[in-house]
């Protein structure tokens, strides 16, 4: 992380960070983010940790992402290949082409995840 990236995510509410369950480059990856994140004062509860293209097999493997403090959320977006691919190549977003769709539908239920935590966030600083 740059100096101005590092004053960007000290000034955000929530931190998402985003990988994908192949192989491990992006565990050891998530695992160095989170302790940069940690030891520079970003909490756990204002990290969440977004796992990208999970397939049914790959469940299995999801718990080494799994935070030990339990403060952390995760969120699980599909491997809906076919729906991103189309919405790409006709230029319209997932949730405006298909938004029914595992992925239409993972994105909305992630941009209320945003919400709710923001709204749980804005409550605790008010509360302090």
């Amino acid at each position: 992380f740059s100096a101005a990236a590092m004053s960007l995510v000290n000034a955000a509410d929530q931190v998402v960070l985003v990988s994908e369950v192949t192989g491990i480059a992006p565990d050891l990856h998530l695992t160095a983010a989170r302790n940069i994140l940690l030891a520079d004062g970003v909490s756990a509860e204002r990290q969440i940790v977004a796992l990208n293209r999970i397939r049914t097999e790959d469940l299995a493997e999801v718990n080494r992402f799994q935070s030990e403090d339990g403060k952390t959320t995760l969120f699980f977006f599909p491997n809906d290949y076919q729906s991103v691919t189309a919405s790409l190549n006709s230029g319209e977003p997932v949730v405006v082409r298909n938004p029914g769709g595992e992925m239409g539908r993972a994105i909305s239920q992630f941009a209320e995840l945003l919400e709710k935590r923001e709204k749980k966030l804005g409550k605790q600083i008010e509360m302090r």
